[in-house]
């Protein structure tokens, strides 16, 4: 029970220290300035609330892979707290992620939503500093 508590504790700070100084929630893009493997899944299970399957496809071609693999993690009892994890499962899971995102950075970096950059990253806005000539 402690650990969980430090863990939602430790949540939080992440989440108040984010908004507060940061435009993004996502660490990846705020460093870096690009989007990061899991760019869109917010806004994709949101446009699938909303009942817009295509956008939500569009968003995120992978939107309901997460909940599905918690679903066979329930399914088949696998005790997350006791780190005993289907290992093959979560590999997989890996693999596709980082497939998927080669693929969408390929067809749809920058220009499109939600692969684009993000100018107000630490990276862009040093190479900026440092008067590179590429970074808006």
């Amino acid at each position: 029970m402690k650990k969980k508590f430090i863990l939602v504790l430790l949540l939080g700070v992440y989440v108040l220290i984010a908004y507060c100084f940061s435009p993004t929630l996502c660490v990846f893009n705020y460093f870096t300035g690009l989007p990061c493997p899991g760019c869109g899944l917010t806004r994709a299970h949101l446009a699938f609330l909303r009942g817009d399957i295509l956008k939500a496809f569009a968003y995120h071609p992978l939107f309901p892979l997460p909940a599905i693999v918690v679903i066979i993690l329930i399914y088949n009892k696998i005790k997350v707290n006791k780190y005993v994890i289907n290992t093959k499962l979560i590999v997989i899971f890996i693999i596709v992620f980082i497939s998927v995102y080669i693929i969408r950075m390929a067809l749809l970096f920058p220009t499109y939503e939600p692969m684009n950059i993000n100018y107000d990253g630490l990276i862009p806005r040093f190479l900026k500093f440092l008067g590179v000539t590429r970074i808006k």
